[in-house]
């Protein structure tokens, strides 16, 4: 049972992130007064590293403008400690363009830097890790979906019939020596106008949700927890009273297919099996949503490419962190409090086959979603 929910979805993260992310890459520059040193010729070399110090700290602060706000508010937990070590977060090489301006006594540096973000996930770890208290393994609850079918309900016409009536009127004129005599005549004609509006229905989706999907996600979640001894429990691990597993995963599929959602009953049946563990209670979850888009061919390279969007993964607990003992059931929530959630990811999968491609899309959506959804629960200072 791991020891601390933080470390275990932050260990989650971590690897997921070191994983995926490319080392950033970025230029600093530096200006800094040389008086303070004496002779330039002298004491070039203290100059040089001094610039070189400041340069990092410029590449540093082009690294914190990608922040999101959330990660913004992580840094701040340890700003002190990568400030004051400098040399472990940024690998920063020799000046690839240096001035010396004698009028001014100033000393220009201009270098390229290497942030390494790995190191700065660890940190942030530990500095979650002091802040967190005490909390048991993690629920996963996760179903990858498909369109089954759309059905496109037929076109509304509304007809609008409008009457007018027109009168043409002819006046005809006869003149003599003495008098001028006028005539007329009018014709009364119905004109009648047809038209129409149009209003189309939304397109009415039909799902498709099964059970091969759910060891790709939990085999991405599984994975890094390994070294790091953490496990995550799933939903074939509980032991619901009166009511056989299989069958609970079932009904859960067939609601997410056709209501997009599963009912609160269901939510009960899980709530009360996490708990009902006495020596090892389950008081967390996270619960996620995919869908899997059509197939296509990728136009580059014409391997099977597949799209898997999230729709919402979600972290739940039962605990209140003032008031909850881990141990003590009595003591948690009745109902779970949604932490932090994450929406709206999109990823790509490529394969040499749609089953193959589709694995690694969702792999991937996994992948940048546990990023996200680790950013907001760090930022809320939850463990």
């Amino acid at each position: 049972m791991a020891p601390f929910l933080m470390s275990t979805i932050i260990a989650l993260i971590i690897s997921f992130s070191v994983g995926i992310t490319h080392a950033f890459e970025a230029t600093g520059s530096a200006t800094i007064d040389t008086s303070e040193f004496g002779s330039f010729d002298t004491n070039k070399k203290k100059i040089k590293a001094k610039a070189i110090e400041a340069a990092c700290v410029n590449a540093l602060d082009k690294y914190k403008d990608t922040f999101s706000s959330a990660q913004i508010k992580n840094y701040k937990k340890i700003k002190e400690e990568v400030e004051s070590n400098l040399n472990e977060f940024v690998r920063c090489g020799d000046p690839i363009d240096e001035e010396f301006n004698f009028a001014t006594s100033e000393f220009s540096v201009v270098i390229k830097a290497k942030i390494k973000e790995a190191a700065f996930e660890v940190a942030m770890q530990e500095s979650s890790d002091d802040e967190a208290t005490e909390i048991g393994d993690i629920l996963l609850v996760a179903f990858a979906r498909q369109v089954q079918k759309v059905k496109q309900k037929d076109a509304k016409v509304v007809q609008i019939n409008q009457m007018k009536t027109n009168i043409d009127v002819d006046q005809t004129e006869a003149s003599t020596d003495t008098d001028t005599s006028i005539s007329s005549s009018s014709t009364e004609t119905n004109v009648s106008t047809t038209g129409g509006s149009t209003s189309q229905d939304s397109e009415q989706l039909t799902y498709k949700v099964g059970n091969q999907h759910v060891n790709t996600i939990t085999s991405a979640i599984e994975e890094p927890l390994v070294d790091a001894n953490y496990s995550i429990v799933s939903l074939e691990d509980l032991e619901i009273e009166d009511m056989d597993v299989d069958e609970v995963i079932e009904t859960m599929m067939d609601e997410l297919a056709e209501k997009g959602k599963y009912s609160g009953k269901l939510r009960k049946i899980i709530g009360k099996a996490m708990k009902a563990d006495e020596d090892e209670p389950t008081p967390h979850y996270i619960e996620g949503i995919f869908d899997i888009g059509r197939q296509e061919i990728d136009s580059a390279t014409g391997m099977k490419s597949i799209s898997v969007s999230l729709q919402k993964l979600t972290f739940r607990t039962f605990i209140n962190k003032k008031k909850s003992d881990l141990e003590d059931t009595s003591t948690w929530r009745k109902k779970p409090k949604a932490v932090a959630s994450v929406s709206g990811i999109q990823q790509k999968g490529k394969g040499s086959n749609y089953s193959e491609a589709t694995n690694n899309a969702i792999s991937n959506a996994v992948r940048k979603a546990s990023l996200a959804l680790l950013e907001k629960v760090r930022a809320k200072g939850v463990r």
